[in-house]
């Protein structure tokens, strides 16, 4: 799975702009700190922190979390028209949950008015200089030749949703191409609805007692600096940095829709 990268898409550009990069993620549960490899448009999980520090409670004590409330952010998502971009992100949330993989790209391109909307936002963060704190237990070694390359990224942030809705208005065909989008989406791990009416909505909604699933996170670069790791917020030529301070996230790449694949390759995470 490639999203293709999309500089118009409103609610990407919001997402950047507050620090955060969409993902795609193949399964619901994951929560941070969680250490990546960064190739291009995809990041692939080395391991989750806490897992590292079991010799060593009292650092991952430092890293625990619970759920909080993102309402407002949720809302300000909503008010915002989706471009391809977040299009391609809702089919690719509906295909991993869903049984089938709905083609909400074809409504958008024949003309309907495509708007994402996610209900029950919530977002889990660990301070990052707390997750600097922990990586004091963790050898060199375990991070393999990505760090040496500049590769190791950690996710001290995730944004969640528990419903996520695309509502085509029917204008130019875009009706009609919803609803075939809509008779191919199975209930195997995830209930999907239609209303028919002036616009046509599509629902991909978690089975209850279901986790969340991670629409969006925010990143810093690991860097190993005199023997002592080092959280990197600056960002390289033809990068977008969002704010100056350390502290405050980057952005890999504005416009990008990344795509989170377990260990063990570059896989499709569709097929887990």
């Amino acid at each position: 799975m490639s999203i293709k990268r999309d500089l118009t898409d409103e609610v990407i550009k919001y997402l950047n702009n507050i620090g955060y990069m969409p993902i795609v993620v193949p399964r619901s549960g994951i929560v941070p700190p969680t250490v990546y490899r960064h190739e291009e448009d995809t990041y692939i999980r080395i391991a989750d922190l806490n897992d590292w520090l079991d010799a060593r409670p009292e650092l991952q004590a430092l890293l625990s979390t619970k759920p909080e409330s993102a309402v407002d952010l949720g809302n300000e998502l909503n008010d915002r028209k989706a471009g391809k971009a977040s299009i391609s992100l809702f089919a690719q949330i509906s295909a991993i949950f869903s049984a089938g993989a709905p083609n909400v790209e074809a409504a958008g391109e024949a003309g309907g008015e495509v708007q994402i909307m996610y209900d029950d936002c919530t977002t889990r963060v660990v301070v990052p200089d707390k997750v600097e704190k922990a990586l004091a237990g963790v050898k060199p070694e375990q991070f393999g030749p990505a760090l040496g390359e500049g590769k190791v990224h950690i996710a001290y942030e995730y944004l969640y949703a528990s419903k996520v809705k695309a509502s085509v208005k029917s204008n130019a065909g875009g009706s009609a191409s919803a609803s075939a989008a809509i008779a191919g989406v199975g209930k195997a791990e995830a209930t999907a609805s239609a209303n028919r009416g002036a616009s046509e909505t599509m629902t991909w909604e978690g089975k209850a007692g279901q986790e969340p699933v991670a629409i969006a996170f925010k990143v810093a670069q690991v860097k190993l600096v005199g023997g002592h790791y080092q959280l990197n917020f600056g960002s390289g030529p033809g990068k977008a940095l969002v704010a100056g301070a350390k502290g405050k996230p980057y952005i890999s790449l504005t416009g990008q829709v990344y795509e989170i694949v377990e260990p063990g390759g570059l896989q499709s995470s569709r097929a887990r």
